[in-house]
This record gives structure tokens, sequence and C-alpha cells, in this order.
């Protein structure tokens, strides 16, 4: 069985690549602390579906999963290359993260 389970895939897909967009778009650029600015945008508009990512179905949780899952789609949507890690993220949905850039 997956880490994640199927169901959930394409939707994490779906809301970063959506949530990475508009960043781009608020900012002109890529910011590089993008991947905490993701999940502040998740803890913040979309906690429900965050809960049922990281919810497997005996009741534990699958953050250390879910979580890199969508650190590595922000940066294979960005194409930047990971500058720095652990990084003190601003998100309580994270311990730390990597600021991307050129």
């Amino acid at each position: 069985m997956s880490a994640i389970p199927k169901t959930y895939l394409a939707e994490i897909k779906n809301l970063v690549e959506k949530i990475v967009t508009d960043i781009e778009k608020a900012n002109g650029h890529y910011p590089k602390d993008i991947i905490d600015q993701v999940f502040v945008e998740i803890e913040n508009k979309h906690r429900r579906e965050y809960k049922t990512w990281i919810k497997l179905p005996n009741g534990s949780l699958n953050d250390r999963h879910v979580n890199p899952y969508i650190g590595s789609l922000v940066r294979r949507y960005t194409g930047l290359k990971v500058l720095a890690y652990p990084v003190k993220p601003k998100s309580i949905l994270i311990k730390g993260y990597s600021t991307l850039g050129h």
C-alpha cells in the first residue's frame, strides 16, 4: 500500500499547484520561503482537507509522508533548487522546510 492513499494524491497535487501559482502571481516570482507559504495557506484555508490527508484508516497520522510530498511538489512545480534546510517555519503544520532558489 502506498504511503499516501491514491485517492488523495491528485487532490494534493491540484491544491498545491493552485497555491504555488497564486503565490507566484501575487509576488511576481517564487519567494525563497514558498514551501512555508504553501503550508501556511493550507493551514489557514484547507485545514480540513489536510487533516483528511494525514489521517490513515487505522487512525494513525501520516504527516511524515504527506508533508515531504507537498514540499517535493512545490520544488517540482517551481523548478527551484534547495538553498537551505532546515529553516524554522511560520506554519504549525511542519517542523522545518527548505528555502528554494536558483
